[in-house]
């Protein structure tokens, strides 16, 4: 009689495993009604289905026709992606708050908010979410817990993940192990630990760092759809302390056909089945073997334990042993035995539980009883399958089968194989063609690879086997060096030799492995490269490639690297030590590669691929900071003082730029052949070989300045040619460089996502024209005038000397004092903006003026401060030009704001000649001691001869009137009468009605009218 049944109402159906239809799928259950594995079952659609799988290990395929359509795996979209992973740098969550401060001082280190970005923790109001990213570093989904005060998760507040499309989308977010995107691959004997909880992968991965962690979100979280990146790595599974004890109901043990049913959890669980069932080489550390409450490694941590992690030694295989008289036994019972092991093998590879069905396993055992003692173990290895096997049961089974001798030979056992469908001469067969492929592969081939793969290698090629006759599959052999993750352009660098030994280099699109097509499309194109097989040869080769390849991330900007914590130059990084790269432009950091395309062989030939990028390389020179400072102040003085300060604030931008979401631009003013260019060169050195300067007259750098500043961080992009004539649109956006703001481009999808590309790098403008156009840009800039004078040619020279042996060591020199400086900026800036603020109380100078110049002068004096680096000047000195400076540009800027210009040009009306284009006692007039003006007939000429002066039109009406009524000599707005004289007006002199007049004091507008009047006291 059957031990199992199929559900009944109300209890819910499943999914079909089959056709993928939902709610169709009924159950088997236990005798105590309790659900089996959920493989097990039947689907309600017999007629377009027909999927019906027995526990007793009866299995009817679906029907193939009429499959409903599969169900797509998709990826949340751009803009939720963006949210959430900027979530991951706020941290205010339970969790965040609990870890930082419970963690902030032990052997190990500070467990810091960088080490959750680096997991992806993130903040979600009061909610802690897990952001799952896979192994190219794509988000694939989320998963959001409440944590308390203690760091433990708040039960009363149910943990969810992302909301799934409709049933009838046929679409659904999928899963990955938490932690995939921080796998390293430089070992493959290095242990993955896999735990339940992503919040306990996250501790365990900082205080035991030389293993790899990773989180499935449950005691059955590995799935099909998971288990990939754990293949060819030694898995260690940490388990919980729950699971595998007697299950309880009423105080009394449940028991399945006579034995008690033992529980799932951390020490038995679905998901140790599923490595076995994939053959993945796996042990179970059990660190807390007295408790079964659940308790796991993240609680032993939180309450300061540090138990050691160390893989148990795993026991030496058994011989089986054939019984000992075997050659006693006559030819029949000898021929039944060999039998009886053959099918039992079967039945142990398929993983068949004969035990569900009580009839046929009573048979079984009679049946194997006719070996006498011998097939007591036969029968333990049918029995074994079993989650609740106990060896006690199946000795006292096989005991009375002994006893009862029910069966004279195993006849019964071989019916019951047959039943499913397990027949010697199946084996036979498959063993004989085995047998015969082993033979027929060339000598020296590895056989086990070809039946691995399906295929085998040979003199460069690829073969497969069909009607026991070698094909060739692929002309050459491919080996893939890395998986180059990227956001925009995932790519492969592969390896390709062909039959002939011509060897290549190429990094392919991860498109090009998708069809035959593309792939043949892309390896033709490099040369005598042919694959002849088909879309299952191509699947068969990918399964062996991408099983061998490295995960590596590109570096698509070059300089600081936030996530890496190190400076990239196109041909190696720097953090501490310099490491530079491969051949294919691989360099190994912290356990990851990075791949730098820039100086890589594979674009070697490309010259015009990363024209800028392949001049910021490091060169070794040995030469140091204080003595390139000290000829550059030589050569340049003051101006080179203030461009050093440039320099070494340029190395800290982002940081400068987080603490005051700004960073000045610095403007080198002068004639022609002033020395400003010459300047601009000696600061591109300590970057590699000078690249050109961007030209502000080319129509086309706004988009190319954008790019290239988005493309380099905390370096110094140069842009030449500045005049005040240049466009609004890019008056615009330099100014929009001292706040950071960049461009923003349409991307193309269904949801009208944008992508903003901000610039992360310090920018130096040259111009012959001084920036007055706009005093917004004015007071973003820190303006250094150049002149024409001599020069010191023997310090010049020797700094030029200097610029060719390269210069990128002292770069290098400065970024050691990175760690020091980021941390202590804030407070060093403090005192550096009161003491400007205090040189200049009272002059009237605007904040930001004075921000700007803290911001360059805090690093060097910093430096300078803790003896951490040389400067040719005092600190003394080096306020006395900061303050020098600001107070000329000051000036400058008083001269040039647009009440001023208003007053330039009014002079410009009333003076013109050979007639004024402002007449006095009808478009203006003096009245003691106040000169009255008609706006609304000056306006008209203003606005005319503003454009004239300044290529650019004056304020309108309203604006203007503002500025006017704003200025320090305003006085009133009253109504006046504007008569006219008679020498203006045919010699009638003529009375007229009294109008509007914006009267000033005449002696604070500052303004010369001496052609119209000597003495104005006396109007």
């Amino acid at each position: 009689m059957s031990s199992y049944s199929l559900e009944k109402h109300p209890k819910k159906k499943g999914q079909c495993p089959s056709c993928h239809e939902k709610g169709v799928f009924r159950y088997f259950q236990n005798a105590e009604g309790e659900r089996l594995d959920e493989k097990y079952g039947i689907c309600d659609r017999a007629a377009k289905c027909g999927f019906d799988y027995r526990p007793s290990g009866e299995l009817f395929p679906a029907k193939e026709a009429k499959e409903a359509a599969p169900i797509e795996t998709i990826r949340p979209a751009e803009a939720v992606v963006v949210a959430l992973l900027e979530k991951t740098k706020v941290h205010t969550s339970g969790l965040h708050q609990w870890a930082e401060f419970k963690f902030s001082e032990t052997p190990e280190g500070n467990l810091s908010a960088e080490h959750l970005e680096r997991w992806c923790v993130a903040s979600d109001g009061d909610r802690t979410a897990f952001v799952h990213c896979d192994g190219q570093g794509r988000v694939v989904n989320a998963k959001w817990f409440v944590y308390g005060p203690d760091g433990k998760r708040d039960k009363a507040h149910e943990p969810f993940s992302m909301r799934q499309p409709p049933a009838s989308a046929r679409q659904r977010f999928g899963f990955c192990l938490y932690g995939e995107h921080l796998l390293r691959h430089d070992d493959p004997a290095r242990p993955i630990c896999v735990v339940e909880s992503e919040k306990t992968a996250v501790l365990a991965s900082f205080f035991y760092s030389h293993l790899d962690w990773l989180a499935c979100g449950s005691a059955n979280g590995i799935s099909d759809e998971k288990i990939g990146p754990l293949h060819n790595r030694p898995i260690w599974w940490v388990a919980d302390a729950d699971g595998n004890v007697p299950v309880e109901k009423d105080g009394q043990p449940v028991l399945v056909n006579g034995k008690p049913k033992l529980s799932e959890g951390g020490r038995r669980n679905s998901s140790l089945r599923k490595l076995k069932a994939y053959g993945l080489e796996h042990v179970v550390i059990d660190l807390f073997p007295d408790r079964t409450d659940g308790y796991d490694l993240g609680d032993a941590l939180r309450e300061g334990l540090r138990p050691d992690i160390v893989a148990p030694t795993p026991p030496a295989p058994k011989a089986v042993e054939l019984p000992a008289d075997i050659e006693e036994w006559s030819i029949q019972l000898k021929d039944r035995w060999h039998k009886a092991t053959k099918f039992i093998e079967e039945f142990e590879r398929r993983e068949i539980d004969l035990t569900k069905n009580a009839d046929n396993w009573i048979n079984t055992a009679d049946a194997l009883a006719t070996f006498g003692e011998h097939g007591r173990e036969l029968l333990h290895r049918l029995a074994r399958p079993n989650a609740n096997y106990q060896k006690a049961g199946v000795d006292q089974l096989f005991d009375e089968a002994v006893k009862t001798a029910a069966c004279t030979s195993p006849a019964k056992f071989f019916q019951i194989a047959n039943h499913y469908n397990i027949k010697l001469r199946d084996l036979k067969e498959k063993k004989s063609k085995e047998e015969e492929i082993r033979s027929g592969l060339p000598a020296g081939v590895n056989a086990e690879d070809y039946f691995l793969h399906g295929f085998y290698e040979l003199d460069n090629c690829y073969y497969s086997i069909k009607d026991n006759v070698p094909r060739m599959v692929c002309g050459f052999v491919i080996k893939v060096l890395y998986l180059v993750k990227s956001k925009d352009n995932p790519k492969r660098i592969v390896e390709l030799t062909n039959q002939y030994g011509y060897k290549t280099t190429l990094d392919l699109p991860t498109d090009s492995f998708v069809s035959i097509g593309a792939f043949k499309k892309v390896v033709e194109s490099a040369g005598n490269f042919v694959f002849e097989g088909n879309e299952t040869d191509l699947t068969r080769l990918k399964k062996k490639l991408f099983r061998e390849e490295k995960v590596t991330t590109e570096i698509s900007s070059l300089g600081w690297h936030e996530r890496g914590q190190f400076y990239a130059f196109a041909n190696g990084i720097y953090n501490a030590a310099w490491t530079a790269t491969d051949q294919y432009g691989i360099v190994e950091h912290g356990g990851f590669n990075y791949y730098l395309p820039f100086q890589s062989g594979i674009n070697f030939d490309d010259h015009e691929a990363f024209a800028n990028e392949k001049k910021f390389v490091h060169k070794p020179s040995k030469l140091d900071f204080a003595t390139w400072a000290d000829l550059l102040y030589k050569v340049y003085g003051d101006n080179g003082m203030m461009g050093l300060c440039f320099y070494v604030a340029a190395l800290f931008r982002d940081h400068i730029f987080q603490e005051h979401n700004a960073f000045p631009l610095l403007f080198c003013f002068g004639e022609r052949q002033s020395g400003k260019s010459e300047f601009m060169i000696s600061f591109k050195y300590p970057f590699g070989q000078p690249q050109k300067s961007l030209s502000l007259e080319n129509p086309s750098t706004v988009i190319g300045m954008v790019r290239t500043l988005a493309n380099f961080v905390n370096a110094v992009v140069m842009l030449d040619e500045y005049k005040n004539s240049i466009d609004k649109k890019t008056i615009g956006l330099l100014k929009g460089l001292w706040g950071g703001d960049g461009r923003t481009t349409g991307v193309k999808s269904n949801d009208n996502q944008t992508r903003v590309t901000n610039p992360k790098s310090a920018v130096i403008i040259a111009g012959q024209d001084m920036p007055t156009v706009d005093n917004a840009l004015f007071t973003r800039c820190i303006l250094l005038e150049f002149r024409s004078k001599g020069r010191d040619y023997e310090s010049y020279s020797a700094l030029k000397t200097l610029e060719k042996q390269g210069l990128t060591d002292i770069t290098l020199e400065v970024l050691t004092q990175r760690p020091a400086l980021t941390q202590d900026y804030a407070a060093a800036f403090k005192l550096v903006h009161a003491h400007l603020k205090d040189a200049l109380k009272g002059e009237g100078i605007e904040d930001r003026m004075l921000q700007n110049m803290a911001q360059l002068l805090t690093p060097v004096l910093y430096l300078q401060e803790n003896e951490l680096l040389k400067f040719p000047v005092t600190a003394e000195q080096l306020y006395d030009m900061a303050i020098a400076l600001i107070k000329r540009q000051h000036a400058q800027i008083n001269q040039t704001t647009d009440s001023r210009r208003f007053w330039d040009v009014f002079v410009g009306l009333a003076t013109h000649k050979p007639m004024p284009l402002a007449q006095e006692g009808v478009d203006y007039t003096f009245r003691k001691g106040q000169l009255c003006i008609r706006l609304g007939n000056i306006h008209p000429p203003y606005m005319s001869a503003h454009r004239s002066q300044y290529n650019v039109p004056g304020l309108d009406k309203q604006t203007l009137d503002y500025y006017l009524k704003h200025d320090p000599a305003f006085v009133e707005v009253k109504n006046l009468r504007f008569d006219v004289p008679a020498h203006m007006n045919n010699g009638i002199a003529t009375r007229t009605s009294p109008t509007s007049a914006y009267c000033f004091d005449f002696a604070k507008l500052g303004i010369d009218l001496p052609m119209i009047l000597n003495d104005v006291e006396n109007v």
